[in-house]
C-alpha cells in the first residue's frame, strides 16, 4: 500500500473535489461533525464519498446502487486509476 506524509487540509480537499465535478456536502461538519460528503462523477463513475476529517478515513459508495466499494485501506484498488487519484486528493504523497 502506498505511504503517505498526511493528510491535506479540508480547504485543498474540497477544491480538488470540485475540479474533478464532485459536489460538496459539509453539513455534518458545520454542524460540529467530523464527516464531509462528496457526490458526483469520480472519472465518470457516479460515486459518493464520505470522508472523515478528523483521521482521513473515507468511505466510496456506488452512486446507483448505494453499494460500498472502497475504504482508504482497499490494497485491492490501489491499480485502478480512480482510486489512486482519490488517495492522492486527500493524502500529501
Amino acid at each position: 500500500m502506498t505511504k503517505f506524509k498526511g493528510m491535506k487540509t479540508l480547504d485543498e480537499v474540497c477544491v480538488l473535489m470540485k475540479s474533478k465535478g464532485m459536489e460538496v456536502d459539509k453539513s455534518d461538519f458545520e454542524k460540529g461533525g467530523d464527516w464531509v460528503d462528496f457526490k458526483g462523477g469520480w472519472n465518470h463513475l457516479p460515486l459518493t464519498v464520505t470522508y472523515n476529517t478528523c483521521n482521513g478515513r473515507f468511505f466510496v459508495w456506488n452512486g446507483f446502487t448505494g453499494k460500498q466499494m472502497a475504504t482508504e485501506s482497499s490494497e485491492n484498488l490501489e491499480n485502478e486509476k480512480w482510486y489512486s487519484e482519490l488517495l492522492n486528493t486527500f493524502y500529501v504523497a
